[in-house]
């Protein structure tokens, strides 16, 4: 476990500024309590590994203190993994513990059928402690070769997901029409779709405060859709694109000054994980 939990925290990321506040909770986190409550149910794991069960809880209790003190999503998620890990381990090893035990009390043969099925437990879960290491570590490749892909583009990786930011030089003032040097950066978004099929996108539409809220609610509607339309012509399954308008929510400047009111017109692309599932707002 020493030497997974090395490789583990060699290939873990380092996690950017949150653009939103976290949810009350985790799924990965619940996920292992709830691995945790069954394994503390366990009369084999209370026999023969409490004190493994003992470790465990102190880093669940670790990973809430990063998620509600910190929040610090990645090393919460990542304390999660290890505990699910050596709660899988912990169970197979009270598995082979107790059989060991049984051995001393019982007849010969029943011993050996008794520890040959242990150790197939042990095994089973050793196999999926390596796919699961397998898993994790394509996810980590596929994420990073989606970002070099978009490097291009200046795509930055969020708490939400990646993201490709395009302002509002793609539009003319409250026009909804893309401008023709946009082309090329949708076509280029469009070959790293093509690329990565277990990928969605969600397109964000936004403007600055000028004009009412009405107006802008929909004219960040009409630009969203401009770009979703021009993916979709240029050959990206029109289901693996949705759109979202905000208006004049969300500005990640000051509509008091020109500069600001310009980096608050903007559409913003977020891609889903490998799953397909979309971080929304």
């Amino acid at each position: 476990m020493r030497e997974l939990k090395t490789l583990l925290t060699a290939v873990a990321v380092s996690a950017l500024a949150a653009c939103q506040t976290l949810p009350e909770r985790d799924p990965a986190l619940d996920a292992a309590e709830r691995e945790y409550r069954e394994a503390a149910a366990d009369p084999t794991v209370q026999r023969q590994a409490s004190a493994e069960l003992a470790q465990v809880r102190g880093m669940l209790t670790r990973a809430q203190r990063y998620y509600s003190d910190e929040r610090n999503l990645e090393q919460t998620r990542h304390l999660a993994y290890l505990a699910s890990v050596d709660l899988q381990t912990l169970r197979a090893q009270a598995s082979r513990r107790d059989a060991d035990a049984q051995v001393q009390q019982s007849g010969a043969e029943r011993d050996r059928l008794q520890l040959q099925a242990r150790d197939a437990e042990l095994a089973r879960a050793r196999a999926g402690e390596a796919d699961a290491r397998r898993t994790a570590t394509d996810a980590q490749n596929q994420a990073a070769r989606l970002q070099r892909d978009l490097a291009e583009l200046d795509a930055r990786s969020t708490q939400r997901g990646l993201t490709v930011v395009l302002k509002d030089m793609l539009f003319a003032t409250g026009r909804a029409e893309l401008q023709p040097g946009v082309r090329r950066s949708l076509e280029r978004l469009a070959e790293v779709l093509r690329q990565h099929p277990e990928r969605r996108v969600l397109i964000e539409g936004f403007t600055d405060s000028t004009g009412g809220a009405a107006m802008n609610q929909r004219l960040s509607q009409r630009r969203a859709e401009a770009v979703r339309g021009a993916l979709v012509r240029s050959g990206v399954a029109p289901d693996r694109v949705e759109v979202r308008a905000f208006g004049e929510e969300y500005p990640v400047a000051d509509n008091a000054t020109a500069a600001g009111r310009q980096q608050n017109r903007r559409v913003e692309i977020l891609f889903s994980d490998e799953q397909g599932r979309l971080n929304y707002r």
